[in-house]
């Protein structure tokens, strides 16, 4: 074919590199929880003295009295997460916490991380999380059962991150939560893995970019050929001849 005669090949053109982004999610269960709450036995209704390990549901619930006894209690809860290890390369672009409403009005409260070395979950970590958070915002719930909370991406990007997590939510009024199953509270880790370049340049699909895919190109040279014009820029040139070239050979797994 004579036409190959006339087409000028750039040198860049053999140093083509392109970097895509591909984005995956890790989703985290909690490895422990539990209610931190005042044991108004004794008439403390508000002293966050006593602790309930993984109840379900979970609550929250501000500290009341009524002739002089106690009526509530006051009541936080809390979950732990393991902070996974995310893929060498990965960038971390957000980090929601899901949580399904059971029962409770709408409204505000506020929820609290904090970071802790060790799994075990009690009255001294949660009184931690509690009064010296290392991260503390205002979060609304609605009517609905599910809702998702981001969480700021700068705590999680910190060099020295502590292997676990410590979350807590606390309103001064009743706020309850499912703790079990499919519907306990989880964490999502979204993020940005960097993949080599797809397999564009095989064009009839079987696996290798050879003659065959090369032979296309030029057969539909100038064309404005859809299935040939790799780069989508509305015509099959010397652009779409280097994707094939740039491809030469078998594609990788999973294109």
């Amino acid at each position: 074919m004579r036409i190959i005669d006339r087409i000028i090949i750039p040198c860049a053109l053999a140093t083509v590199s392109l970097a895509f982004a591909e984005e995956q999610q890790i989703a985290v269960s909690t490895v422990d929880s539990g209610r931190l709450y005042a044991d108004y036995s004794f008439g403390d209704c508000c002293t966050l003295d006593a602790w309930d390990s993984e109840p379900n549901p979970i609550w929250t619930d501000n500290c009341g009295t009524m002739g002089g006894y106690c009526s509530d209690g006051r009541d936080v809860a809390n979950w732990m997460f393991q902070i996974p290890q995310l893929p060498e390369g990965a960038e971390l672009v957000e980090v929601r916490l899901k949580v399904y409403r059971q029962t409770g009005s709408v409204g505000n409260a506020t929820l609290k991380l904090k970071g802790a070395g060790s799994s075990g979950l009690g009255i001294y970590s949660a009184q931690q999380a509690y009064f010296y958070p290392d991260q503390s915002q205002d979060v609304y719930f609605s009517s609905g059962l599910l809702h998702t909370f981001v969480l700021p991406l700068s705590y999680f990007i910190e060099s020295d991150l502590d292997p676990y997590l410590i979350v807590n939510i606390y309103r001064s009024s009743v706020l309850s939560f499912i703790n079990s199953g499919n519907y306990a509270p989880k964490l999502e880790f979204i993020f940005d893995v960097e993949t080599g370049p797809p397999c564009d340049g095989d064009i009839n699909e079987d696996g290798v970019v050879d003659g065959s895919d090369l032979s296309q190109v030029l057969g539909y040279w100038g064309s404005s050929s859809a299935l040939h014009d790799l780069d989508g820029s509305g015509l099959v040139d010397g652009a779409d001849l280097a994707v094939v070239l740039g491809d030469w050979g078998d594609c990788p797994e999973g294109d």
